[in-house]
C-alpha cells in the first residue's frame, strides 16, 4: 500500500469553497485542514402549469364585475363605501382547490398583472391587487399567504380563515415599484420548523428583470407583530405566532382603500394565473476536494488528527473537471485532516 499525504486550502475563497489536494512530489505529510462551511442553493427547476378560468366568487366577489377572455380575467366596476369606514372593501375571484405542495420543496404560484385604472376619484395609491394562497373553501380552518401591492407600497401577508381580523403583516414596505405590465410571484417552502414565504416581482417589459425579492420564514413564535390594528384606516390586522400554513387554491383580490367620500372606478387586468413546482437543495457545510487524476485507484480519507484514526471518507458526489478529480464531502465544524490511500489491487 502506497499514502500520499495531501494539503487543502488557499487565500480565496474559490479555494475554500473547493479546496484543492495536491500529491506531494515525495510523499512527505502535508497536513491541510477543512473547516465547516455552509453553502444553501435553492434549484429551481419547476415547470409552470396554467390554472385555468377561476373556479368561483371569492369575498365581495359581486361588487365588481369581470370577465374571461382566454388567460386574462378584467375585473371592474366600484367598491361600495361601507357605514363602518374600517371594514376592508374588497372583491376576489379563486382558482383551485389543487395547488400542490410538499415538505422541502417550493410552490411558486404567478399571476401576470396587465394594468390598474382608476378614475379621478381614487388614486392607483390606495387600490391594491392581492394575490393570495390558501385552504379556502375546504377546510375552512387555517389560511395562507398573501402580496399586495399598489402604486408606491408592497407588503406580505399571512391569511387566517377564522376570525374577525383575518390578516397578519409580515412585512409592508413603502416602494416606487410599478404596478402593471409585471409578474406577481408568491413562493412557499416547506421546511419542518415552518415555511418559507417569499415575494417577488417581475418586469414582463424587461425580461422577466427582478423589480423586488423579499422573504420572511414563518413558524411558532417568529411571525411579525402589527403594533396598530388599524394600520391604514382598516379593522383587519391582527398579531400572530402560530404555525405556517399549507395551501390548496389561490385568489386574486383587489382591496379599495380609498379615503375619499366617492367610491373610484376600478379595471384591473391579470392573466395567465399559473404554478411551479421543484426541489429546494440546501448543502449544509458542504466542501470540494479536488486533486490531479491519479494513475491506479485511489480513495479519500480523514481524521480528526495528523496520526488518525484515518476513515475513508463517502462522498456525497463526484466530479472531473478537466484533468482533476472533484469530491464533494460533507465538513463539520472541526478541523479535519485529509490524505489520499492508494488501493492495492491483488
Amino acid at each position: 500500500m502506497r499514502e500520499q499525504s495531501v494539503t487543502t486550502g488557499g487565500p480565496t475563497f474559490a479555494e475554500r469553497v473547493c479546496s484543492l489536494l495536491s500529491v506531494h512530489p515525495q510523499g512527505r505529510f502535508i497536513v491541510g485542514v477543512l473547516l465547516g462551511l455552509t453553502i444553501s442553493l435553492n434549484a429551481w427547476a419547476g415547470q409552470d402549469t396554467l390554472m385555468g378560468p377561476p373556479a368561483g366568487c371569492g369575498l365581495g366577489c359581486d361588487f365588481l364585475d369581470y370577465t374571461l377572455t382566454g388567460n386574462e380575467v378584467h375585473l371592474f366596476g366600484e367598491l361600495p363605501r361601507d357605514p363602518s369606514p374600517e371594514r376592508l372593501r374588497t372583491t376576489s375571484l379563486y382558482w383551485g382547490p389543487g395547488l400542490p405542495q410538499r415538505a422541502g420543496w417550493t410552490t411558486e404560484l404567478k399571476v401576470d398583472l396587465l394594468s390598474v385604472t382608476v378614475d379621478s376619484n381614487g388614486t392607483a395609491d390606495d387600490v391594491f391587487t392581492v394575490f393570495i394562497a390558501d385552504t379556502w373553501p375546504e377546510p375552512r380552518l387555517d389560511g395562507g399567504y398573501g402580496i399586495c401591492m399598489d402604486g408606491n407600497e408592497i407588503g406580505l401577508l399571512k391569511y387566517h380563515t377564522v376570525g374577525n381580523h383575518p390578516f397578519t403583516i409580515l412585512f409592508w414596505e413603502e416602494r416606487e415599484i410599478k404596478n402593471q405590465q409585471i409578474t406577481l410571484v408568491l413562493s412557499l417552502t416547506w421546511l419542518p420548523e415552518g415555511v418559507r414565504v417569499g415575494a417577488r416581482i417581475e418586469d414582463l417589459e424587461n425580461d422577466g428583470k427582478i423589480l423586488y425579492d423579499r422573504s420572511f420564514f414563518d413558524g411558532p413564535g417568529v411571525d411579525a407583530v402589527l403594533v396598530d390594528p388599524h394600520f391604514k384606516g382598516v379593522d383587519a390586522w391582527r398579531s400572530d405566532n402560530g404555525s405556517g400554513y399549507g395551501l390548496s387554491n389561490c385568489v386574486i383580490a383587489v382591496w379599495d382603500l380609498t379615503t375619499s367620500d366617492t367610491s373610484p372606478s376600478i379595471d384591473v387586468v391579470a392573466g395567465n394565473v399559473r404554478y411551479s413546482l421543484a426541489p429546494c437543495l440546501n448543502l449544509n457545510k458542504a466542501v470540494c476536494l479536488g486533486y490531479p487524476i491519479p494513475q491506479g485507484e485511489f480513495v479519500v480519507e480523514s481524521a480528526p488528527t495528523i496520526d488518525g484514526p484515518w476513515e475513508e471518507v463517502t462522498p456525497g458526489a463526484t466530479s472531473v473537471d478537466g484533468d482533476r478529480q472533484q469530491v464533494w464531502v460533507l465538513a463539520t465544524e472541526q478541523a479535519r485532516f485529509f490524505r489520499l490511500r492508494e488501493v492495492e489491487t491483488p
